[in-house]
């Protein structure tokens, strides 16, 4: 064999072995990107005394299958409901086609309806296999859909509380709220200063096993859609509020924030605004989260919980914050892509919501 030959096949030897390396590497980094990862252990195992816990979800679009009095749910109606209402009138009105499309073909019945709550049960009762103590619930229609689903698909969780205050969305999509611990007050709605026509926050404050109490400020702001400073607005409303409770409140605000990574790097609404009042999820925890919601492959933390700075761990109120806890649960059974994409609830009944959850826990001394 001549030496030039020789040369010619050691480097094409040397280049096979480089691309079987590249291969596998690539293969391995397919592995990790788009594959879910695994469950923690915690969220596997009932939850012991001396903890509690909170997640807030929107779930995209909990409606009843009836019309409300003045609010735009044509889209979320049976066909047959449509038919008699002339829904055709108000879905003419649409912007687009498809969204046109959409209001007059959705056949929004009880099947779909029941589909949409045991997915959206089993997604929600993945913790602890029986869910979280608080939970925050954006996009539901009324205290009516919201009372049915706790009873019919969430016995399992013991939720004693529940409360949805009607707001000024012209859709009708509300902030509820389920809890297995007693209400201590009357809830409320604020408005969002300067704006209307958009959903509130929503009080609640609760009785900790503890004797305690904890104010919940359920919340859903502004979307992207929406000019920039309705965001900042509701935000500096946020942050009024906290600032008229006492400083040994505890207080903890959930829900989707609409804010984008974009926007947030351009703004600092989270980074700053929030991030100097509040401890913000994905700021103190949620190191391996990709986010909540994912927008043309990219991620953005629109949900997020804030917790009042008393909440840290050498406080003397008898109440931390456990950072490690804090997570995007994903792990229901048709919740997520294997790109950990949130997949959205489909008239063909598969998907739960294009949001994940954001959850965490607290130590009770």
């Amino acid at each position: 064999m001549s030496k030039s030959l020789t040369i010619v096949k050691l480097l094409h030897y040397g280049f096979l072995v480089l691309l079987t390396s590249l291969l596998l590497s690539c293969s391995s980094k397919q592995i990790q990107e788009h594959g879910l990862p695994p469950k923690p252990e915690f969220l596997m195992t009932k939850q012991k005394g001396g903890r509690f816990s909170v997640m807030a979800y929107n779930v995209e679009n909990l409606f009843d299958t009836e019309k409300d009095e003045n609010r735009k749910d044509w889209e979320y109606l049976p066909l047959s409901l449509k038919a008699s209402l002339n829904a055709k009138a108000y879905c003419d009105t649409l912007k687009s086609s498809y969204q046109q499309k959409e209001c007059l073909e959705k056949d929004w019945n009880e099947e779909i309806l029941k589909k949409k709550m045991s997915q959206l049960a089993d997604s929600i009762l993945q913790v602890r296999d029986q869910g979280p103590d608080i939970l925050m619930l954006e996009e539901v229609e009324n205290i009516k859909i919201l009372k049915r689903f706790n009873k019919e698909y969430l016995q399992k969780a013991g939720y004693i509380t529940e409360v949805l205050i009607e707001g000024d969305d012209q859709r009708g999509i509300d902030i509820g709220l389920l809890s297995r611990f007693p209400l201590s007050g009357t809830p409320k709605l604020h408005k969002i200063e300067t704006l209307k026509n958009t959903r509130g926050i929503q009080e609640v404050v609760l009785k900790l096993p503890t004797g305690q109490t904890v104010t919940i400020l359920g919340l859903h702001f502004p979307s992207q859609g929406n000019p920039h400073q309705h965001r900042v607005d509701a935000v500096n409303t946020l942050n009024k509020i906290a600032a008229s409770k006492k400083s040994e409140d505890l207080i903890i605000a959930g829900g989707d924030f609409n804010i984008t990574t974009e926007e947030d790097r351009d703004s600092k609404l989270f980074e700053k605004t929030l991030g100097e009042k509040w401890y913000v999820t994905h700021q103190i925890g949620c190191k391996t989260c990709k986010g909540t919601h994912n927008y043309k492959g990219s991620w953005s933390f629109l949900d997020a919980l804030l917790f009042s700075k008393n909440f840290n761990p050498s406080n003397q109120i008898g109440v931390a914050l456990l950072p490690d806890t804090i997570l995007t649960p994903m792990w229901g059974k048709t919740q997520a892509l294997k790109t950990w994409r949130p997949a959205r609830f489909r008239d063909d009944g598969t998907g739960v919501s294009d949001h994940l959850p954001i959850y965490a826990e607290f130590e009770v001394r």
